[in-house]
């Protein structure tokens, strides 16, 4: 059974604007909040209180997680939490291939670095012997 966002006890404001954004139940918060704990700041007109708010549910929610006897909560912690660590890897990968593609692109400029300085020397003798 999925919890309701009323079951937060948030402002209508903060509610509303959790809505807006496409989060409708306590699921689809935490969801949001592992995979993205800064997407908070990008909820259109939600002011200090209303982040206030959010916050603090989601410190109690994941302190009552470890305190519950329901097992379909913890599974889906469990799951989310493995999502989580996917989407990271993921990231890391990314950032890994990201990172020797940088790297040959720059064994590149070392190389025509080299190769012009050559060159440009050259020119200089050149110059110097006419």
């Amino acid at each position: 059974m999925q919890r309701d966002l009323d079951s937060l006890n948030l402002s209508t404001r903060t509610s509303n604007r959790l809505k807006s954004f496409g989060i409708d139940s306590v699921a689809s918060l935490l969801d949001l909040y592992y995979s993205d704990s800064n997407f908070i700041k990008h909820i259109r007109q939600l002011g200090a209180k209303g982040y206030e708010e959010i916050t603090s549910a989601i410190t109690k929610l994941q302190q009552n997680s470890f305190n519950t006897n329901d097992i379909s909560g913890l599974e889906q912690q469990k799951q989310t939490l493995e999502n989580k660590s996917k989407n990271i890897d993921a990231e890391i990968r990314a950032l890994e291939d990201a990172i020797k593609k940088l790297n040959a692109e720059k064994a590149k400029c070392e190389t025509q670095i080299r190769t012009t300085n050559a060159v440009l020397k050259a020119k200089q003798n050149e110059s110097k012997t006419k």
